[in-house]
């Protein structure tokens, strides 16, 4: 369910404080003081060799205003405004082709319709496991959902060993 914040006039010297003006104050703060936020973690799954692939089966760490939509595997924001989004994973080592990390807004594929004008979080080959990160700071509408997909390229399968996804919000867009 999404979370209400009132806006609120000037008074001038005579105004009566209502009840009502008293429980819109209270329910600002209350939405400020736990701000919409989510976070799901996905503990391993395998990726197919050069095929871009939602990572799914996630569990939910916490959610303050209902955005997690486990039959969907998706982030849906609930109350519009400003959020920073955090998302990663990382991937078993491997030596051989790249790695990249995709958060796609409004279902539009995987790997397509990226947030922030892009691809967000690569990586390189690596004999060592490979942490994948991206973040950005945008505005969204009630009802944006968003996704995650990874992509990689070692010539065989190989295990996304753990993801995340992270949205809090920041504000109202004013």
């Amino acid at each position: 369910m999404a979370k209400t914040y009132n806006t609120f006039t000037n008074v001038a010297t005579g105004d009566v404080y209502t009840a009502a003006s008293h429980n819109a104050i209270l329910t600002n703060l209350a939405g400020y003081r736990v701000p919409p936020a989510a976070r799901v973690t996905r503990a391993s799954q395998n990726i197919n060799n050069s095929t871009w692939t939602f990572v799914d089966t996630w569990v939910q760490d916490y959610d303050t205003d209902d955005m997690w939509t486990t039959p969907n595997n998706y982030v849906e924001i609930q109350t519009a405004g400003v959020y920073l989004i955090a998302w990663g994973g990382s991937f078993a080592s491997n030596a051989t082709g790249s790695r990249i990390a995709s958060l796609s807004l409004n279902d539009t594929g995987a790997g397509a319709g990226a947030i922030a004008g892009g691809v967000i979080g690569r990586a390189s080959n690596a004999a060592t496991s490979q942490d994948i990160n991206g973040s950005v700071v945008q505005t969204f509408v009630a009802a944006d959902k968003l996704r995650l997909s990874v992509w990689q390229n070692s010539t065989v399968t190989l295990a996304l060993t753990s993801a995340y996804i992270t949205a809090t919000w920041l504000g109202q867009v004013s």
